[in-house]
């Protein structure tokens, strides 16, 4: 019996599928947590989304956390679906305009459509700024109460009052994260 449960459990180790790994390994990666995850339909393919947070230093630890959370959804996802993966400092702040890091994975090398040029497997972007806890902190009181100065000032006179709102709380004049999709890119094969 115990023989029949290890061949059982080896064959099924050795059929699951893993992303191609890129040149540049994922041996530096950080530990991260996924904070959300779904499969969308876009046009002409479907593919997951997902967006972590880790507290990855850096150009390389960041590029090599995301390899390894690519890798590690993959893994456990249809074969050949493609990822698009966002890097965030912290859970609250996983959207566009606080990330510090994005990347795209296409299993068959076909790369994506409006993002980057040709073919490629793997696109990995980040930035080797540093985020402090300061700045994490602030952000995520910003972000949290931002729907409400939104509501009450409008779209384009919110941000002001906000500001000042947050600098009250906070006994400072606030830092905030603002890396966002302004990163360099780190990597493409």
């Amino acid at each position: 019996m115990k023989r029949a449960i290890v061949f059982t459990l080896t064959a099924f180790l050795t059929t699951v599928t893993y992303a191609a790994q890129p040149s540049i390994g994922f041996s530096k990666a950080a530990t991260y947590d996924v904070v959300s995850q779904e499969k969308i339909s876009a046009g002409d393919y479907d593919y997951i989304f997902s967006c972590v947070t880790s507290r990855a230093v850096g150009k390389e630890e960041r590029a090599h956390t995301m390899v390894k959370a690519i890798m590690d959804i993959q893994s456990a996802s249809p074969p050949g679906i493609k990822i698009a993966l966002h890097l965030a400092p912290d859970r609250s702040l996983c959207q566009e305009g606080r990330l510090i890091g994005v990347s795209y994975y296409s299993p068959d090398g076909s790369g994506w459509k409006r993002v980057g040029r040709g073919s490629w497997t793997w696109n990995i972007s980040t930035t080797g700024k540093k985020v402090t806890e300061q700045e994490i902190s602030d952000t995520v009181l910003y972000e949290k109460s931002k729907p409400e100065f939104k509501k009450k000032f409008g779209d384009l006179y919110y941000s002001e009052k906000l500001d000042e709102y947050v600098k009250s709380q906070l006994g400072h004049e606030p830092k905030y994260v603002t890396t966002g999709l302004w990163v360099d890119t780190y990597h493409v094969e």
